[in-house]
C-alpha cells in the first residue's frame, strides 16, 4: 500500500521532529518546511494528502499560507489543518476556518486523538465532503494585517484607531481640543500600560518614544532609547539585511510581523514575536513596533522537546531520539562505505540495589555509571538510556577489533566501586555488540541482535559478546522454551522426583532431596540443566520455586495421612532470586496449609547464592531457621568459601560438591580439600553431605572421614513418590 504523504510546516525544528515522529509511526511519509513560501515549493513538486501548520512563522505565516493554499484549485482538493498553541481563540478559530481550514487543532493534542483528527479530515476529503467553511474572498494582500495573536490585535488595533482618530481631529477640529486632550490621555494610558513592548518610529526609523512595557523588555530608560536607531537592541542571527526587508515589507504592504531576537541591556537575548504596521503617513510616515515576548514559550517548547526526546535523570537521549540519530548514522555509513557498530549495555545487580538500598541510591548509580561511559565516549559517538538498567551506544567507523577494545574500555570504566553516601556499590557491565553491515542494516535489526548477544553473555560468564548468526535461533528456541516452562508451571506438568540421603553410619534413610523433572506433552524430558538457568535468566525461577516447594508439602502430607514413616527431613534447593524479604512468611504460609511442620524441611542454598548479598542473606537465613527450617549450604568449596560469612549463616549441614567426591579417590588435593571442609564442619557443629557417590569405595572413605551422610547412584537415583514410597518408606 503507497504511504500517504503528510506535509508539515513550523519554524521551529524540534516541532517538526515530534510531528515527524508521531506520524511516520501511523503510516505517514513525512515532507517537512520552515514556513508557508517553502511549503508551497514543496507542494508543488509532490501534492501531498494532507497539510499540517502552524501560525506564527516568517516569511509567509500559517494564515497567509492557507490563503494562497485555497486559491488554487488543485491545492484546495487537499484538507488544510492548523496546529497552533499561541492562536487559541475563537475568533482566531473563526479565522481559519473562514480561509478554508478543514480543522484547526490546539496545540499539545494527545498523539492517538491527533492522528484520530488527521484520519478524519482525509476520510471526509476522500469521500467528497467539503471543509465546514469555504475559504475567504478576501485578497492575501489584507490577511497579514489580521494575523497576531487575536486578544492583542484586538486591543492594538483599537488603540491605534483611536490614535490615528485624536490625531485627524487635533488637526481638522479645533473646537474639539478639550475632548481630544481627553483621548489621548486615555490612549497613552493605554499605551503605557499595555502587556506589550511598543517602539514608535519617525520616518527616519528613529525611535520617537517607547511604553513602560519596552523599557522592561530592553531594559534600557526612555531617555536612552529616544533617537537611537529602530533596532539598535536586536541580536541573533539576523543581519541588517533581514529588517531592510522587513521595513520595505511594511512599506508595501503596511505591516510585517515574525519573529526577532532583542539583547538587554545586562547582555542576555530574549526572543521575540515583532508586527511592525504604518501607522500615519500624514506629516512623515510614523511607524508603530509591537513586541510580546517569547521566552516563556520557547522555555516550553525546550521542555516539551526534552521530556520527549531525553532521559530525565541522566540527560541522555532517550530511545525515541536514539533511533532517530541513529538512522542518519546509518545513512552516513551507506554513502561512505563505512562499518557501524552498536553496544547493548545491562547493568548487573542494578535491581538488587533499587530492593535493598532504595532507587535515590539506584538513580545515584546510573548517574555515576553515565559519567563514567561518556568519559570513554569517543567524539562522535552516541550513548543512550533506553530502560531503567539498559544503555545503548553507537559508533561510526568502527571496526571489529575497535568495537572490542571500547567494549573492554567500558566494562574497565566501572572496576571502581561507586560511592553511594557512605558505601559503595559495585556496577558490572554485560555487553552485546553487533555489527553493521554484518548483523544487520536497519536500526531494529542491529538493536535486537546486540541485545541477544547481550544476553548470551549470562550464559558463557563472558563480559561481552559479539552477535553471531546462530544466536538469534538459540534466542528463538529459548523464547519457545519459556513459554513452554511458563505453560508447564501453570498447568502442573513437572514432577518431582526424590534422591534419598544415606546415614553413612547405619545405611539409614534419614532425608530426600526434591528434584523437579520435566516431560513435556510431546513426552521428550527436558534437562534441569536447560531449563533452571533459563527459569532464573527469565525471572520465573519464583514461579518454579513456589510450584516445588508447595508439590514437596502437599506430598509429604500425603505421605502422613498414609502412615508411611517419613524422611526426617526433604531437602529443596533455594535460587538466590526467592530470597527476598518475604521468604519466611510464604513457605510458612505453604506448610501451615498442608499442614506438615516447617522441620520436616532442610533448605539447600548455594555458597555463589549465599554470597550475593552476604548481609541480607543471614538475615533471612536466620529468620527461616528461627521458623524451624534446617539450613545447608550446597555445593560448598567451588565458591567463596567464607568462613567469616559461613558461621553467621549459621547452616546445620555443609554438602560437599560432586566435583571432589569424583577425585576422591584418585586426586590426593581433592581428598584433602574433603578431609579439610569435615574437619571444619565437625568443629562448627555442623553436619556434611557429600553428593554425587556412585562407588562403594568412594563411601567406604568418606565414612573413614566421618563424613555423615551421602547420596548418590551408588545408594539410589532420584525416583517417583510412589516408587520412594515402596523402597523407603514402608515397614
Amino acid at each position: 500500500m503507497m504511504m500517504r504523504q503528510a506535509l508539515i510546516v513550523d519554524d521551529y525544528e524540534e516541532n517538526l521532529l515530534l510531528l515527524r515522529h508521531h506520524l511516520t509511526g501511523h503510516g505517514f511519509d513525512v515532507v517537512m518546511a520552515h514556513n508557508g513560501q517553502e511549503a508551497l515549493e514543496a507542494a508543488r513538486r509532490n501534492l501531498p494528502a494532507i497539510v499540517i501548520s502552524d501560525i506564527l512563522m516568517p516569511v509567509m505565516d500559517g494564515f497567509s499560507f492557507c490563503a494562497e493554499w485555497q486559491s488554487n484549485a488543485t491545492f484546495r482538493a487537499v484538507p488544510f489543518v492548523f496546529y497552533s498553541a499561541t492562536y487559541t481563540e475563537k475568533e482566531d478559530q473563526e479565522l481559519a476556518m473562514s480561509l478554508g481550514a478543514a480543522r484547526f487543532i490546539l496545540k499539545p493534542t494527545e498523539p492517538a486523538a491527533f492522528i484520530r483528527i488527521l484520519e478524519e479530515v482525509i476520510a471526509e476529503f476522500e469521500n467528497g465532503r467539503l471543509p465546514l467553511h469555504q475559504p475567504s474572498a478576501d485578497p492575501v494582500g489584507q490577511l497579514n494585517y489580521r494575523l497576531y495573536n487575536a486578544a492583542l490585535i484586538r486591543k492594538l488595533e483599537k488603540k491605534m484607531f483611536q490614535l490615528e482618530s485624536a490625531h485627524q481631529e487635533l488637526a481638522t477640529e479645533m473646537e474639539e481640543r478639550r475632548r481630544m486632550e481627553a483621548q489621548l490621555h486615555l490612549h497613552a494610558r493605554v499605551f503605557e500600560e499595555a502587556h506589550e513592548g511598543i517602539v514608535l518610529l519617525d520616518q527616519a526609523l528613529h525611535i520617537l518614544s517607547v511604553n513602560r512595557a519596552l523599557t522592561e523588555l530592553a531594559g534600557y530608560p526612555e531617555a536612552e532609547l529616544q533617537g537611537q536607531p529602530a533596532f539598535f537592541f536586536h541580536s541573533g542571527p539576523h543581519e541588517s539585511e533581514y529588517f531592510q526587508e522587513i521595513v520595505r515589507t511594511v512599506n508595501e504592504s503596511g505591516s510585517w510581523q515574525g519573529e526577532i531576537w532583542i539583547r538587554h541591556k545586562d547582555q542576555s537575548t530574549h526572543p521575540m514575536w515583532l508586527k511592525a504596521s504604518i501607522l500615519s503617513a500624514e506629516g512623515g510616515v510614523t511607524y508603530i513596533l509591537m513586541l510580546l515576548d517569547l521566552s516563556e514559550q520557547k522555555t516550553q517548547a525546550a521542555r516539551i522537546e526534552r521530556l520527549a526526546f531525553y532521559d530525565d535523570l541522566t540527560g541522555l537521549p532517550n530511545r525515541a531520539l536514539l533511533l532517530d540519530r541513529m538512522e542518519r548514522m546509518l545513512q552516513d555509513a551507506q554513502r561512505r562505505g563505512q562499518s557501524l557498530a552498536v553496544f547493548f549495555f545491562n547493568l548487573e545487580g542494578f535491581r538488587e540495589i533499587n530492593e535493598t538500598q532504595g532507587h535515590a541510591a539506584g538513580d545515584l548509580v546510573l548517574q555515576q555509571v553515565t559519567r563514567r561511559f561518556l568519559g570513554v565516549l569517543p567524539e562522535g559517538g552516541l550513548l543512550a538510556r533506553t530502560s531503567s538498567d539498559e544503555f545503548i551506544a553507537i559508533l561510526s567507523d568502527t571496526d571489529q577489533p575497535a568495537a572490542y577494545f571500547m567494549a573492554g574500555r567500558w566494562t574497565d570504566s566501572l572496576r571502581e566501586p561507586i560511592p553511594v553516601g557512605e558505601a559503595k556499590q559495585i556496577a558490572r557491565a554485560r555487553v552485546g555488540i553487533s555489527m553493521y553491515p554484518a548483523d544487520g542494516t536497519t536500526a531494529d535489526e542491529l538493536i535486537r541482535n546486540a541485545d541477544i548477544a547481550m544476553h548470551r553473555t549470562r550464559e558463557t560468564r563472558q563480559s561481552w559478546l559479539f552477535f553471531q548468526p546462530r544466536m538469534s535461533q538459540e534466542a528463538a528456541d529459548r523464547i519457545q522454551l519459556e513459554s513452554r516452562l511458563l505453560e508447564a508451571i501453570a498447568r502442573d506438568h513437572l514432577q518431582l522426583y526424590y534422591q534419598p540421603q544415606v546415614q553413612l553410619s547405619s545405611g539409614k534413610l534419614i532425608g530426600v532431596e526434591a528434584l523437579v523433572r520435566w516431560q513435556d506433552k510431546e513426552g521428550v524430558w527436558i534437562s534441569p540443566a536447560e531449563f533452571i538457568p533459563l527459569a532464573e535468566a527469565r525471572g520465573l525461577i519464583g514461579a518454579l520455586g513456589q510450584w516445588v516447594f508447595e508439590e514437596a508439602c502437599r506430598q509429604a502430607g500425603e505421605w502422613r495421612k498414609e502412615g508411611l514413616r517419613l524422611p526426617n527431613r526433604i531437602s529443596i534447593n533455594v535460587s538466590a532470586h526467592q530470597l527476598t524479604p518475604d521468604i519466611t512468611d510464604e513457605l510458612c504460609s505453604i506448610c501451615k496449609a498442608q499442614n506438615v511442620p516447617t522441620h520436616q524441611f532442610e533448605l539447600e542454598l548455594t555458597e555463589s547464592a549465599a554470597m550475593a548479598d552476604p548481609e541480607q542473606s543471614a538475615m533471612l537465613l536466620a529468620e527461616l531457621r528461627e521458623s524451624g527450617f534446617s539450613l545447608a549450604i550446597d555445593d560448598f568449596g567451588v565458591a567463596h568459601s567464607s568462613l567469616v560469612y559461613l558461621k553467621r549463616f549459621s547452616a546445620d549441614k555443609l554438602k560437599i560438591d560432586i566435583s571432589f567426591v569424583r577425585g576422591l579417590l584418585s586426586s590426593p588435593s581433592d581428598r584433602a580439600i574433603v578431609e579439610t571442609i569435615i574437619s571444619m564442619a565437625r568443629s562448627l557443629g555442623m553436619l556434611t553431605l557429600a553428593e554425587g557417590v556412585e562407588e562403594e569405595a568412594q563411601s567406604d572413605l568418606l565414612r573413614s572421614m566421618r563424613c555423615d551422610a551421602a547420596q548418590g547412584y551408588f545408594f539410589a537415583r532420584p525416583q517417583t513418590a510412589g516408587d520412594l514410597a515402596r523402597d523407603w518408606l514402608r515397614g
